[in-house]
């Protein structure tokens, strides 16, 4: 059940991505699996409990390599940047309460190679980061940051981290996110979404998240996205551009945690539960076919949920757009189906990523269903 590619074409143009300034004005994207987590209980997260659910069971913590060649410098090396870390392989250098709390949740967490060491597969080295892109402060996207040498790796976040987080711990008591040693010395890139007269990284709206353009070709856009945590961005890469065979370009939608799993985005009002799919409003909590089936959970583990909420109905607008393929940081369907590192995702579109993955989170469901004789 579910295995199959399910036919049901997004329609949607969401208005507004900007149109591409040049062929060139693109970014490739390289998704990399550095982590295992298990027995995540989906109700630290997740409302309401669909209970028998395998959501969480075995789940990633994705991050991403994005590659950059400027118009104007194409015989040099591409710019790089890391949206993520994932988590460490060391995870003695979180603060002890974090350690605690995973010990307290009950999960198990298996990093077998820190990203200096699954780059160094594709001979790239930890000087060649020009920048890491932390989504948030939470432990299980920023890595061990220390592993790159703060001379050439500049860490970019999002606003209200340098007030929050720096210092770090133990210099400053009430922050138990960031290890001081981690930052120290490192140049701090803070996105100012309210400046709309830089014109070295203009501001706009795309689809009603404001976002700025990070190169200035309009190949990535960090957008600000709030609710889960302080600070927390996403970044709309395009990974090909629109050409005379080709009439609108593609993108990849790097979500970081706005969702964390593909049910609080699907079904929606844009693109509705697929004929096939039907069984499911057995469990569906809502028993609706445009809505979806989870909602963000209250806890510590969402700063503001109203806001979340608001910022993922304009996520699924995106979503339900044939040329966004959105990712979601802990979507465990994505694996065995996407290329990963040190392949490339650009071709998602031709390879049919999108559809092939669309509704395969349902199969989380399955056990449920069955049991209850609705397939």
């Amino acid at each position: 059940m579910y295995s199959h590619v399910i036919s049901s074409p997004k329609t949607m143009t969401l208005p507004g991505l900007p149109k591409a300034t040049s062929p060139l004005a693109t970014c490739t994207v390289r998704i990399i699996s550095p982590n295992r987590v298990l027995g995540v209980p989906a109700s630290a997260f997740l409302t309401p409990d669909i209970t028998g659910s395998t959501t969480y069971s075995d789940t990633p913590c994705l991050s991403f390599l994005i590659e950059h060649v400027p118009e104007l410098e194409a015989s040099k090396s591409p710019r790089r940047i890391l949206f993520d870390l994932g988590i460490s392989k060391d995870l003695t250098m979180l603060h002890p309460s974090i350690q605690q709390a995973v010990v307290d949740m009950g999960i198990s967490i298996d990093t077998p190679r820190d990203m200096v060491e699954i780059l160094s597969d594709d001979r790239i080295r930890a000087e060649n980061i020009e920048s890491v892109i932390f989504s948030h402060h939470h432990f299980d996207h920023i890595g061990n940051l220390s592993l790159f040498p703060v001379s050439t790796t500049s860490l970019v976040v999002g606003p209200g981290f340098k007030k929050n987080f720096t210092p770090g711990f133990p210099v400053r008591e009430d922050n138990i996110s960031i290890p001081q040693s981690t930052i120290e010395g490192r140049v701090i890139d803070e996105v100012n979404f309210a400046n709309t007269d830089n014109l070295a990284r203009p501001v706009k709206e795309i689809g009603g998240l404001k976002a700025v353009d990070w190169f200035g070709d309009g190949s990535l856009w960090l957008l600000d996205t709030p609710g889960h945590a302080i600070g927390h961005i996403s970044a709309l890469v395009r990974t090909t551009a629109a050409t005379s065979s080709v009439e609108r370009d593609t993108w990849v939608l790097l979500t970081g945690d706005v969702c964390h799993h593909a049910g609080e985005l699907r079904p929606s009002v844009h693109h509705q539960l697929p004929q096939q799919c039907l069984g499911c409003l057995a469990i569906h909590p809502k028993d609706c076919t445009n809505q979806p089936f989870y909602d963000p959970a209250p806890g510590p583990w969402h700063l503001d949920v109203d806001t979340l909420k608001d910022t993922t109905a304009l996520m699924q607008a995106f979503d339900a757009d044939p040329d966004v393929f959105v990712i979601l940081s802990h979507d465990h369907w994505l694996e065995g189906i996407v290329d990963l590192f040190p392949h490339s995702a650009n071709q998602w579109k031709a390879k049919g990523w999108d559809d092939k993955v669309r509704w395969r989170f349902l199969k989380d469901f399955e056990g449920i269903i069955e049991g209850r004789g609705s397939q």
